[in-house]
């Protein structure tokens, strides 16, 4: 309602932003505890066949790996090729989720800010439904 949106429009994710003035119970519980969500090794989320992962790649693909997704499913896998990274929707997940477009999105983000961080600067570069897109070096 507080959104002026078309009829063919819908919001699927909403995200907070900023800090809260007290940390939550459970929040505060999880950091005790040290429970989070299984996540994927790295070498389950390249694509087979793939080389193995330069230093910027592997730090690009472990900061997708850590980043959050709809229900933590990680619906994406990273094909490797020399000085590119190809980002797939896992073909378990194809067609599965309205949250996918979201999900790679993430992972394209989380990725690049590693990666970045890690002294390879490159741009994304959308391709087709499968292969969603590529990171090149610049």
């Amino acid at each position: 309602k507080q959104v002026d949106m078309h009829d063919h429009e819908e919001v699927i994710a909403i995200t907070p932003v900023g800090l809260a003035e007290e940390e939550d119970k459970r929040v505060a519980h999880t950091r005790q505890v040290g429970v989070y969500h299984k996540r994927k090794i790295v070498d389950k989320i390249i694509v087979e066949g793939s080389t193995h992962p330069e230093p910027w790649q592997f730090a690009g693909i472990e900061g997708a790996r850590i980043a959050p997704s709809a229900v933590n499913r990680q619906p994406w896998r990273f094909e490797l090729d020399g000085e590119r990274v190809i980002l797939h929707k896992s073909k378990s997940f194809i067609a599965q989720s309205k949250y996918e477009p979201v999900d790679c999105g993430i992972a394209m983000l989380h990725f690049e800010l590693r990666a970045s961080e890690a002294g390879a600067k490159g741009r994304w570069t959308f391709l087709d439904y499968e292969r969603v897109a590529e990171y090149v070096l610049e």
